[in-house]
């Protein structure tokens, strides 16, 4: 294999952006041309500043001007639930302090009535904006079938990072659980890191790589506490060199699987530190 820019994408890295972008341009924000009725709906003080921002309490909100996830990463985000169309599922960035390479703010997440926008519950979890060199890419909601506590489905909303540096690729998702009971939402399970991707190379071929990703499924339903969250953790490594002839070899040097349990305290799933994406 000759060198070549690409060379950066041994192992996990390519086809960590490739599905990335996949994801950002098969998935489309459903706010659309609700999304100021919405957000207003939520939020009815709000003060119009531009034709996509707004100010909230002192915070800044946006609306996207891209159907596409990932587009405007800090944009509100909407989502039919499937499970329960009645309700629109809302993830929302507050944006406390916004510069040319940094972000501070809170996030929002919300439930409303699909049809008449009706607010139903929601949920501010503050601080949980902190970006500079590492910023958010994408925010998705996940609306996977969880079925975890007293047989309610749970829904989950997912945040991309990514690193600004080209020589030392960075990605990093986390992910936060949320259990919705009559108007009363509060999140399960909160700082899980479920994907990771790093490397360290020269530009050209010489670096070492590595991945990490969690998957979760629920395990069989217990009358006295929630599902276990059963968490498959895979971990690959490798090194890429150039040798005398100029050819850039990739040899791995971990590939694993191992697997853990995620168990319900009676408020929320704790998440060991070696799992936790934010300290």
């Amino acid at each position: 294999m000759r060198p070549r820019l690409l060379a950066l994408t041994v192992a996990a890295l390519t086809l960590f952006v490739a599905s990335n972008v996949a994801v950002a341009q098969e998935r489309s924000n459903e706010c659309g041309e609700r999304a100021e009725s919405i957000l207003r709906a939520l939020y009815p003080q709000a003060e119009k500043v531009s034709d996509t921002d707004f100010s909230i309490e002192g915070a800044t909100a946006r609306l996207s001007t891209d159907s596409y996830l990932g587009m405007s990463p800090y944009a509100m985000v909407c989502r039919q639930w499937p499970a329960q169309p009645e309700h629109l599922l809302v993830a929302l960035p507050l944006l406390t302090d916004e510069g040319d390479h940094y972000a501070t703010g809170d996030l929002v997440v919300a439930v409303l009535r699909h049809d008449t926008l009706s607010p139903v519950a929601q949920y501010r979890i503050d601080g949980l904006i902190d970006d500079d060199a590492i910023s958010l890419s994408m925010l998705d909601i996940d609306t996977a079938p969880y079925r975890l506590v007293e047989g309610r489905l749970a829904f989950g909303v997912r945040m991309l990072h990514r690193g600004a540096s080209r020589v030392n690729p960075f990605y990093q998702t986390g992910f936060v659980l949320f259990n919705l009971k009559d108007t009363t939402l509060r999140p399960l399970l909160l700082n899980l890191e479920v994907e990771r991707h790093t490397g360290e190379w020269d530009g050209i071929c010489n670096g070492t790589f590595s991945s990490l990703t969690r998957t979760l499924a629920v395990g069989k339903p217990n009358q006295h506490r929630g599902a276990d969250i059963l968490i498959t953790t895979k971990r690959n490594s490798s090194e890429a060199k150039a040798d005398e002839n100029g050819d850039c070899n990739e040899e791995e040097v971990e590939n694993t699987t191992s697997r853990s349990k995620l168990q319900y305290d009676g408020q929320r799933y704790s998440v060991p530190a070696g799992m936790r994406m934010w300290e």
